[in-house]
């Protein structure tokens, strides 16, 4: 039984193979893709330009289908760029080369589905640069793997993290964040990140807001797509907080309050957006604010003193 060791498809089927796999001229037209590639196929021009100027530096991977066609495992980008070339008129590209591989063969207790799955997604970690989004989905198709291999009894000795960072050429950090992107990030603001419209370092600012506030802010981002950074996110996030203090402020009655751990979550969310800024690296604060940054910082010390003896003087429920 082959061991999936990190080494990913074309290792695999080199393995299941004994020898080095063929490259085989298919016409261009007798290539059809894969509907389970979900991946961006963006910056097509510069690879099509590449592709003309110095030719194809690697084959695509391809399988062959009963009917006679072939079915695409790895290489959409490469291929979309010598169909643009070809209808520009460079006839080079009528005949495309490829590595025809068969993953059905592989001898994994999974089905054919999974096997084409793992097949496509092992393909595209080791030959394309991918976005985050890409690699969220990535994520997702070796989950869905690695369950049916656990639950086959397939010898797995790696953490599922550990697994995935290996067979995907991740870190277990990047898996770990890319994971929690996933889980907690609206699917509107994962749709941007798709069309590479949202940058990662604000997706994950995002995330960590509850989904009234992603929703929010996604409206705002659909007003102003131009404007939508992460400094729109900390104006939010202020505007939020003051009209919360200032409504508490009105609305003191004096009446009993019974508190929890979300009375805090606001407080929470900003210490964790600071710790987020500051986890890029040490800020050099200019002299001007350096005087006002350590009055802030004494004065909220102050005042969350204030909040815990209050709170400890509480009842206990």
């Amino acid at each position: 039984m082959v061991s999936l060791n990190g080494s990913g498809i074309n290792g695999i089927l080199n393995t299941a193979s004994g020898s080095k796999m063929k490259i085989t001229s298919v016409p261009i037209e007798d290539i059809v893709r894969n509907e389970q590639n979900e991946y961006s196929i963006e910056g097509i021009d510069s690879l099509a330009a590449s592709i003309h100027d110095v030719g194809l530096r690697q084959p695509i991977e391809v399988k062959r289908l009963p009917d006679g066609t072939y079915q695409l495992i790895g290489g959409e980008r490469r291929l979309t760029a010598m169909k643009k070339l070809l209808e520009e008129g460079d006839t080079r590209w009528q005949m495309v080369p490829c590595v025809v591989s068969n993953p059905p063969e592989l001898d994994l207790p999974i089905s054919d589905e999974l096997k084409e799955l793992y097949a496509l997604t092992t393909t595209n970690a080791e030959q394309r640069s991918k976005t985050d989004h890409d690699k969220m989905l990535d994520i997702q198709a070796m989950r869905r793997i690695y369950t049916a291999l656990k639950d086959a009894g397939y010898p797995l000795a790696e953490y599922q993290r550990s697994w995935l960072a290996a067979n995907l050429n991740m870190s277990e950090s990047q898996v770990q964040r890319l994971e929690y992107l996933d889980g907690h990030l609206n699917d509107g603001f994962k749709q941007l990140m798709a069309a590479e419209k949202l940058p990662s370092t604000v997706a994950t600012m995002i995330s960590k807001l509850p989904e009234e506030d992603q929703a929010a802010l996604l409206q705002r981002q659909r007003e102003d797509p131009a404007a939508f950074n992460t400094g729109t996110v900390m104006t939010y996030l202020r505007e939020k907080s003051k009209a919360a203090a200032e409504q508490a402020a009105t609305d003191d009655t004096g009446a009993e309050l019974t508190v929890g751990k979300d009375f805090i979550a606001e407080i929470r969310q900003q210490v964790r957006d600071i710790d987020f800024l500051l986890s890029k690296g040490d800020r050099r604060i200019q002299k001007g604010r350096s005087a006002k940054l350590l009055r802030l910082q004494k004065q909220v010390r102050e005042k969350l003193e204030d909040m815990f003896e209050v709170i400890d003087l509480g009842v206990k429920k």
